[in-house]
């Protein structure tokens, strides 16, 4: 998958088409190349030049002699997806201008004409991070559009999946087709590796929930003989993320291996550390610290959904905070967010998380 990736910067600001080439381009990942907003949306010369990705400003002015020609970035982003059925596009802003100004109010309405969305203080604050995370998109678009036989056996393969977790992905609702077809467009079927198997929890993991999962510290997860233990878990198949995920079966294999030759026959949250201990000589394996217990109950066995940190599941309440298929790990928000933040919505909670809520809420013992 190596090879130049050419990027197509659209942008009505100068000053910012140069800044963000700039930052993008100096990695070496990415070779950005600068636009101006088309008039009329004529996107012959933009896509003449064959970009492995389209970067899209969501506001957008065409300079003009009086008061130019304005259109958003969703318009333009419909527009390239009529000619440029197979590439990424990307959404190129800041968060906190779509959030604060009503002038920007329908951009998450139209975020699904996009394949991502990438936060113009993020490129500010870490270029590198961006860089990867665009070249990743673009070449696991490459991958799916040289499939000449688009079904779910090259889709499976594509994702470098094994047998035993065909059945799981094909229960999280790939995109192939109506009636029954098992074939699948690039577009559709990237938005979905990105979007489900990639983004939520069940079939792979991150390192938070990879590590919780073994019931240890992400910081000892991230021990250099940790991660060799669990290099044939990793997930290697298209848009693989620069922050690396881990097969959850291969992750589990590998850990109750672990167990095996150490003798131990516990629950992998609190065997894991045990037999790592018992196995290796690079030191004991901080536990995974419970955001509401504080480690004093033994380690964290689940991820707050809205934190993103360790917690015991039942220091939780069912969360149905969006539309994951069944198969991935449910998601579940912590005691410490209903108690300490305001923006939990309620109704997303059970009729019995709903009363448990109002119960922390009013500090009752019963939760402490």
């Amino acid at each position: 998958m190596a090879g130049t990736v050419k990027v197509a910067y659209i942008d009505d600001s100068p000053n910012e088409l140069r800044r963000f080439t700039g930052r993008l381009g100096r990695t070496g990942a990415l070779t950005v190349i600068p636009f101006s907003p088309p008039a009329r949306m004529d996107l012959d010369r933009i896509v003449s030049g064959r970009p492995d990705l389209l970067l899209v400003d969501y506001a957008l002015v065409r300079p003009g002699p009086t008061s130019g020609e304005s259109y958003l970035g969703g318009a333009l982003a419909a527009k390239f997806r009529e000619l440029y059925q197979d590439f990424p596009i990307v959404m190129f802003t800041r968060k906190s201008l779509i959030r604060d100004d009503r002038q920007y109010g329908g951009a998450w309405d139209v975020l699904g004409q996009f394949d991502a969305f990438v936060d113009k203080t993020d490129v500010e604050r870490d270029p590198g991070a961006a860089s990867f995370h665009l070249r990743s998109l673009a070449l696991g678009y490459r991958v799916l559009r040289a499939k000449r036989k688009r079904d779910w056996g090259a889709l499976v393969r594509a994702l470098a999946a094994r047998s035993e977790e065909e059945p799981v992905l094909s229960a999280a609702a790939p995109p192939l087709g109506r009636s029954g077809s098992r074939f699948w467009r690039v577009a559709e079927a990237a938005r979905w590796v990105n979007s489900v198997v990639l983004r939520f929890p069940g079939i792979v993991y991150d390192a938070v929930h990879a590590a919780t999962a073994l019931g240890i510290d992400v910081r000892a997860f991230a021990r250099d003989d940790v991660q060799a233990t669990f290099e044939p878990a990793q997930y290697t198949g298209v848009f693989a993320p620069p922050e690396k995920r881990w097969w959850r079966g291969r992750l589990f294999e590998s850990a109750y291996a672990v167990m095996k030759e150490a003798g131990i026959d516990k629950p992998i949250p609190t065997g894991f550390a045990e037999a790592y201990r018992e196995n290796h000589s690079g030191g004991p394996l901080r536990p995974a610290e419970c955001i509401w217990s504080k480690g004093k109950e033994g380690p964290a066995d689940w991820v707050c959904c809205v934190l993103e940190q360790p917690v015991m599941r039942k220091y939780t309440l069912a969360y149905n905070l969006d539309d994951r298929p069944a198969v991935m790990d449910p998601a579940r928000v912590s005691f410490t967010v209903i108690r300490d933040r305001d923006d939990v919505e309620l109704e997303l909670l059970t009729p019995e998380g709903r009363k448990i809520a109002g119960e922390l809420l009013e500090g009752s013992t019963r939760c402490a």
